[in-house]
């Protein structure tokens, strides 16, 4: 299941750009805000492309299912963003190797050129700044996998099925653009060519598709 969002790895991550020094120009969005909502609406899975697996609608929101090793229901939006600041409301799946310490709340990720924030109801639980990241040679350019030690080990998957469901997604957008180009020189991002305006973003650049899985 994966803006990336897979369960049986990271709970949130964005598709990065490659590391290489120049990038094709990806899908951006020119709209500031973007609101999908799975239960308001069953056409709003339509909006997302499917990757991987057979994602479903019930009452509670989109359902993302693994019913055996190997799978990895995966959605993702059909745009790249550009900073900005994401929430998802989602009761994560039981299991372990599940990732199942999130149950039906709001994560917020708040991104900017110069801090990320992660915060959970409304409450921000940490703040990463650019400079403190290694004067932003650390700053997070790539996806993140998890490890077996973050889902508190392997998973039985005789206890299946395990499903994740995601009642909502919004996205606030800081940057749109109708498409994004990246330049990558020694690891950083140094300049963004851009076929709409995305001025303003002090030359540190960050975009990613969402997704969720």
């Amino acid at each position: 299941m994966s803006l990336l969002l897979k369960y049986n790895a990271a709970l949130l991550s964005t598709i990065p750009y490659t590391l290489a020094q120049t990038c094709p120009s990806d899908t951006g969005s020119t709209q500031s805000t973007l609101h999908y909502n799975f239960v308001e609406s069953s056409s709003t899975l339509a909006e997302w492309t499917t990757l991987s697996g057979n994602p479903t609608i019930s009452s509670e929101g989109v359902e993302l299912t693994i019913n055996k090793q190997g799978d990895a229901p995966t959605i993702e939006t059909p745009n790249y963003i550009f900073f900005g600041e994401i929430s998802i409301v989602m009761k994560a799946s039981a299991g372990t190797g599940m990732i199942s310490s999130i149950v039906l709340e709001s994560d917020d990720l708040d991104e900017t050129p110069e801090s990320l924030t992660w915060s959970i109801d409304g409450t921000a639980t940490r703040t990463l700044s650019y400079s403190d990241a290694a004067n932003g040679t650390l700053y997070p350019q790539t996806s993140m996998q998890g490890t077996i030690d973050w889902a508190d080990g392997e998973t039985d998957y005789s206890q299946a099925p395990f499903t994740m469901v995601v009642r909502s997604v919004d996205i606030v957008h800081y940057y749109p653009a109708e498409s994004y180009a990246i330049v990558m020189q020694g690891g950083k991002v140094s300049s963004l060519p851009a076929s709409a305006d995305a001025s303003g973003s002090g030359g540190q650049e960050r975009r990613g598709r969402l997704a969720l899985s």
